[in-house]
């Protein structure tokens, strides 16, 4: 009777395990056992998938036990032993989603985990980073990044076991235009005339207000583009207004 469990292994910790059993002589059939709390889809499949339980990856290792029959007699039944060792995963989580406005840096963090010791910061746009491999690091949206809107900014952890490989993790800055106003040149009018407004907007801004140090009204409304305002007696008494432009973001 002849009968292999395969060769031992290092392997991921969030990875189940692929068995590759063989058997021989007089053996027709085998079952896998364990000695942790684990489960095969097929114990007796000499290529079963091991999934080891939680019991199994804090004991850091599990034996799977390979068993055969011996339907014809004398011989006993035979076994062989695979050792599967478990490397714990490196972890990555580059932070939260970000809105910035156009000009503005964003501070990022990062938390790694697991064997992971080291990282580094990398950016699908052109901006650069004060420190890609520290932990708290600066990122400057380039001229490109702002045009676009956002920008992805991804995490890599390294892997010392190299069996896991590295992780990552990304997060997304969004980066807003600044809110643009202008009210417009300064005016000299009569004091029985009124003043037609010329504000413009850009950037983010979609609505303004206007207000001003006198007491006179819009008109339409204050929160018309290009109102018309006109002067109360006190605003002629006082011989000027100032007039602000105010956007929303």
């Amino acid at each position: 009777v002849q009968v292999s469990a395969g060769v031992d292994e290092i392997i991921c910790s969030d990875e189940d395990i692929s068995l590759n059993g063989s058997i021989g002589g007089s053996a027709s059939t085998a079952i896998w056992s364990s000695s942790g709390s684990g489960t095969f889809d097929n114990s007796s499949s000499l290529n079963a998938i091991y999934t080891p339980s939680a019991a199994d990856l804090i004991a850091g290792s599990v034996d799977l036990l390979l068993t055969t029959d011996d339907p014809l007699g004398p011989c006993i039944e035979s076994f062989d032993i695979v050792t599967y060792t478990f490397v714990e995963v490196p972890t990555a989580d580059a932070g939260f989603d970000q809105d910035i406005c156009a000009g503005e840096l964003a501070n990022i963090i990062a938390t790694i985990g697991g064997t992971a010791t080291s990282l580094s910061w990398s950016t699908s746009g052109t901006g650069t980073f004060d420190n890609v491999s520290a932990a708290i690091a600066e990122y400057t949206p380039s001229v490109t990044d702002i045009n676009n809107g956002s920008v992805t900014i991804t995490l890599t952890t390294d892997d010392p076991s190299g069996v896991c490989g590295n992780t990552t993790d990304d997060l997304i800055i969004n980066i807003f235009s600044l809110a643009i106003v202008n009210a417009g040149s300064n005016q000299t009018i009569c004091s029985n005339d009124v003043a037609v407004l010329s504000g413009t907007i850009g950037g983010s801004t979609a609505s303004v207000t206007w207000s001003t140090s006198g007491t006179g009204s819009f008109v339409p409304d204050a929160t018309a583009l290009n109102p018309t305002y006109i002067p109360s007696a006190a605003d002629q008494s006082a011989g000027f207004i100032t007039f602000t432009l105010t956007s929303d973001d």
